[in-house]
């Protein structure tokens, strides 16, 4: 990492700087202004940089959803990831330096850590009607929390099933 000095001014006389950081170092760096007039008086202001040891966490590009929580963090902090499912899809499980599929983790960064996740058609039905909320969502346009979405009577797996529209009320199911 970087660090540059926000130094220090004066109206009158000179300002000299000693003292040194190393950003690869971790530590307490102390740096010393001096100010001098024209008659020679001093003034003296220390500035205590603190240079700390952390970790990177990096998101892997994924499919189907994103991922909120990485940078840079202090050695051996937690890191909260979160994973946020596109419409029609859910959190198969994290991959790379992580496991599990709860939607947020902590990760502890005790070394550089490279995380993804894998999101996964929602195969569940919440309505029971037949289509998988990913299929209602995204193909069929229907609610996947209302089995019969235009209200007609027939549930929206029915129509879809016998070739009528399950979200136009006028669109019924043709039995033979």
């Amino acid at each position: 990492s970087s660090w540059t000095d926000a130094g220090a001014t004066t109206t009158e006389g000179t300002v000299s700087t000693s003292g040194a950081v190393d950003t690869n170092i971790a530590g307490t760096y102390t740096i010393t202004y001096t100010a001098t007039d024209a008659v020679g008086n001093l003034s003296r202001i220390v500035r205590q940089v603190e240079v700390l040891d952390t970790r990177e966490l990096v998101t892997l590009v994924v499919a189907n959803g994103s991922i909120t929580g990485a940078g840079v963090y202090e050695i051996d902090t937690n890191a909260m990831l979160i994973a946020t499912p596109d419409i029609g899809y859910v959190l198969g499980n994290w991959n790379g330096a992580a496991s599990g599929s709860d939607l947020s983790i902590e990760v502890l960064m005790s070394e550089d850590a490279e995380i993804g996740a894998i999101f996964n058609k929602d195969l569940r039905d919440s309505d029971d009607d037949g289509i998988t909320n990913y299929e209602e969502l995204l193909v069929y346009n229907t609610n996947p929390n209302k089995e019969d979405t235009d209200e007609d009577g027939y549930s929206d797996g029915i129509e879809v099933s016998e070739g009528s529209n399950p979200n136009l009320l006028a669109s019924y199911p043709t039995r033979t």
